[in-house]
């Protein structure tokens, strides 16, 4: 029997959701996404003579007495042993608070980085609390994050606070009514010019629109079409690709589990995606 190639990739489970906002949030089942998604990533691949890229190392560390400090630093621990061992890193959620986490993890390991970013919101809110909100507010006070490397795409329901940031440090937004007037390859030329490697990828499910992707803790209308996810992010899978994540899913939300299936399918594709290709753009 021929010896399998080494994976690529260490993927963690983060069952957690932790930082959820009751007071935004339509559900906060999303601790129950990272085995939702496994088991949605078996029943469309097991059996089948696919290549799987990932080795599943299982779930971080959560509780319910946890902190969100606490949190972050057992992402931050498992992210810098992946990294450590000259892995690509996969993290499956939960709650988008996380990122921070492997975000330091990041910044530590690999220096200054970019950061392609799929969400309904900016995560930017300027609070002190640590919150799925404030993500990347924290990433960039933090200097973690650079904000001019920052490419949102799918933004589109953003407070005050969060566009006073954007006008003040000027990331790169592409809404997705943008992508529609600029199709997908002008929209990529744009995130390739303000994207330098290497590259991480945060994808919140609730960036694909709610009618193809309901099973979301924040759903907002007229979203991404999965296609346009998937094509974008794909064009930075290639050897420059630190790692990615797909976050808040929420099972009791998801009609016929179809927001699920798209989060296997792009699990799949995007690890599978740095196999097969050095440059998909």
């Amino acid at each position: 029997m021929a010896q399998q190639p080494e994976k690529k990739f260490w993927l963690y489970g983060v069952p957690s959701h932790i930082g959820t906002d009751p007071l935004t949030s339509q559900s906060s089942d999303s601790h129950l996404g990272p085995s939702a998604i496994r088991a949605a990533y078996q029943s469309l691949f097991e059996g089948y003579n696919i290549p799987c890229a990932f080795e599943d190392q299982g779930d971080v560390k959560t509780g319910e007495e946890q902190t969100v400090e606490e949190l972050l630093e057992e992402i931050e621990k498992q992210a810098s042993k992946a990294l450590e061992n000259d892995k690509k890193l996969i993290f499956l959620g939960g709650s988008h608070t996380f990122t921070l986490g492997s975000l330091r993890a990041v910044k530590k390991h690999c220096g200054d980085f970019s950061l392609l970013y799929f969400d309904a919101h900016p995560d930017l809110m300027p609070e002190e609390r640590i919150y799925y909100g404030s993500t990347l507010y924290h990433a960039a006070e933090e200097k973690v994050l650079n904000p001019e490397r920052i490419g949102f795409v799918g933004i589109r329901q953003i407070e005050e606070e969060e566009q006073a940031f954007i006008e003040q440090h000027h990331p790169l937004v592409i809404s997705p009514l943008e992508i529609t007037r600029l199709g997908l390859s002008a929209s990529l030329n744009k995130l390739k010019d303000v994207l330098p490697p290497p590259y991480y990828i945060s994808i919140d499910l609730d960036g694909i629109d709610p009618s193809l992707a309901p099973g979301v803790t924040t759903p907002f209308p007229l979203g991404l079409y999965p296609r346009e996810v998937l094509a974008l992010a794909l064009a930075f899978c290639n050897e420059h690709l630190i790692g990615f994540e797909i976050v808040e899913h929420s099972p009791k939300r998801d009609v016929q589990n179809s927001t699920v299936f798209l989060a296997a399918t792009l699990l799949q594709e995007l690890s599978h995606g740095c196999i097969t290709s050095k440059d998909n753009s």
